[in-house]
């Protein structure tokens, strides 16, 4: 567009810095216009297809005309664009274009004395996330009571770690959590033991990214099952006899070291395979004259009636034609910690000895023990799988060997007697594994 001035060179004006200089004697100043636009390069990762607007300005002096809109390249294309338009001075408009996956130019012909304008353009399509589970490892046998941490890494290569999503899970017990990594890739998530179902399962992670791109690791795990009787809530408890809870001393009480007693606590809140099975308790016994000992049964559920055989030396779960009572033994297999030597017993020294459904008289295994009466705590470990029963005091195996127990539901529990002499029988820190992974 032309303006028309009067040069009044009569007066001897001076034209302004900032005035086009005129077109020779004629006076005549052309003006321009100019193209301006918003932005001036354009960069994008695409999740499916992105909308970019572009504003088109004119910054210069006179109307603007924009005659086409193009792309050179792959991958763009202009979604909107009203050409040919007419801009005016100092005003804008806008044009959409779209990007897929490639590199191009918008091409934009206009009056500007410069010519085409180009904007370079690429758009890069969304790539998938990338993760590894990195805790628990594949085959990893998981303990029973303690909080497992699941870890993984992950990463991207638009997105940072902290704009994704992490989610761990396993097939048996469904969501376990989802969190978002730190700025290293680092995502973790606590499994309490309370949430975890015992036996083979898939634990997986899944990871997605802000376009929505889902990538998945996993492994395969095997949980125990089992149980930990530390702090004892008495609800899951079945007491018969003299034996109760000691609260002040956080133990179980299975006899006073009173004449003539007998007493059974077991744990009945889980029932676990009987042939399959690790036990881990503390015992004392003591502060009394010398009987008669106490054992820990792995009683079948299907098949019991009572949680107490015979008092005497049948020591709360036997049968014998010597102990008093002379009803059934418990059902299921025991393991006894013998005090005192009575008639039916393998030795006069204290013992420990594994029967199967209160057979006192035959014992399918047996040690003789140190002296046990020494008003002291030991730890006892008895652990049954795939047919071999090791049993251990402190440390030390005194059983190790092949035993016949089949397959059965089972609590565990602890019985205890005393007859003509007397001892204090205490049961605590009871840990109850059922062996629901193999090795």
């Amino acid at each position: 567009m032309f303006l028309l001035l009067l040069a009044c060179s009569e007066y001897d004006l001076k034209p302004s810095a900032n005035v086009p200089e005129p077109l020779g004697d004629s006076g005549l100043v052309e003006l321009f216009a100019q193209l301006e636009t918003d932005p001036t390069t354009i960069a994008s990762v695409v999740c499916e297809e992105q909308l970019e607007v572009v504003m088109l300005s004119n910054v210069g002096e006179a109307e603007l005309v924009v005659d086409a809109v193009s792309i050179d390249g792959d991958g763009w294309e202009v979604v909107q664009a009203d050409v040919p338009l007419t801009i005016a001075v100092g005003e804008s408009t806008d044009i959409v274009i779209s990007g897929t996956d490639g590199t191009a130019d918008l091409v934009i012909q206009s009056n500007d004395p410069d010519g085409e304008l180009r904007i370079p353009l690429q758009a890069a399509a969304d790539t998938s996330p990338w993760v590894e589970l990195v805790e628990p490892a594949v085959d990893e046998i998981i303990a029973e009571q303690a909080a497992v941490e699941l870890v993984a890494l992950v990463s991207d290569g638009q997105d940072l770690p902290e704009q994704m999503q992490v989610e761990f899970s396993s097939d048996l017990t469904g969501s376990i959590g989802t969190v978002t990594p730190d700025s290293s890739g680092t995502a973790s998530v606590l499994w309490a033991a309370e949430n975890r179902d015992p036996g083979l399962q898939t634990v997986s992670v899944s990871v997605v990214d802000t376009c929505g791109l889902v990538e998945f690791d996993s492994a395969e795990v095997c949980q125990q099952a089992g149980y930990e009787a530390d702090e004892l809530d008495i609800s899951t408890w079945s007491f018969s006899g003299t034996a109760s809870w000691d609260g002040s001393n956080s133990w179980v009480e299975l006899t006073p070291a009173t004449t003539s007693q007998l007493g059974s606590a077991f744990q009945t809140a889980t029932s676990l395979d009987g042939s399959s099975i690790s036990i881990r308790f503390e015992f004392f016994i003591g502060n009394g004259s010398g009987a008669d000992g106490l054992a820990m049964t792995v009683i079948d559920t299907s098949r019991m009636t009572s949680f107490l055989g015979n008092a005497g030396g049948c020591i709360g779960y036997g049968s014998h034609s010597e102990c008093d009572g002379g009803g059934p033994g418990l059902p299921g297999w025991s393991v006894e910690v013998d005090t005192y030597q009575n008639g039916h017993d393998p030795t006069a020294q204290d013992h420990v000895a594994m029967s199967l459904d209160g057979d006192v008289a035959n014992p399918q295994a047996w040690a003789v023990l140190p002296e046990m009466e020494d008003t002291g705590w030991h730890t006892f470990e008895a652990d049954l799988d795939s047919g071999h029963l090791t049993v251990s005091i402190d440390g030390v195996a005194y059983i190790d060997q092949a035993v016949s127990v089949s397959s059965f539901p089972a609590y565990v529990g602890f019985t205890a007697g005393t007859g003509s002499l007397t001892n204090e029988h205490l049961i605590k820190s009871l840990s109850v594994t059922e062996y629901a992974c193999e090795e």
